[in-house]
């Protein structure tokens, strides 16, 4: 018994491996249809990114000036009960700072200070808030 081994026939005429100029226009058009999409996307997310930092920075503004207070004596001015704005305001040119402390909040000798940092991002106002109670 004889077992013969066929090779396959080579393709005659047009029909030959490769891309067609009319597949590589097709894929090319797909391609750059494609590109375009995801050049509009970038935008959006920079826009995101930046705005991320900005609420990062202006949260770090709030927590950093809160932790500076935990650290006064309970007579210290910056402590008194009222208002209070940060006298470098505007931090960075772009944020400004400001906090009001409220005496006997929860309770009696306990001092609550809510602390607020404003900005704007790309022209619509925003702020940070963060309030914590102190004992001194």
């Amino acid at each position: 018994m004889t077992h013969s081994l066929r090779l396959p026939r080579p393709r005659s005429g047009k029909a030959q491996a490769g891309f067609s100029a009319v597949e590589l226009i097709i894929a090319i058009t797909f391609f750059g249809i494609l590109m375009v999409g995801f050049v509009g996307v970038f935008p959006l997310g920079m826009r995101t990114v930046e705005k991320g930092e900005r609420m990062t920075l202006a949260s770090s503004l709030a927590q950093d000036e809160i932790e500076r207070l935990k650290m006064l004596q309970e007579v210290d001015a910056d402590l008194a009960a009222g208002a209070h704005a940060d006298a470098a305001n505007p931090l960075f040119g772009v944020y400004t700072r400001s906090y009001t402390v409220t005496d006997d909040t929860p309770l009696a000798g306990m001092k609550r200070v809510d602390m607020t940092v404003s900005f704007s991002d790309n022209g619509i106002p925003r702020n940070i808030r963060i309030s914590t109670y102190l004992k001194p």
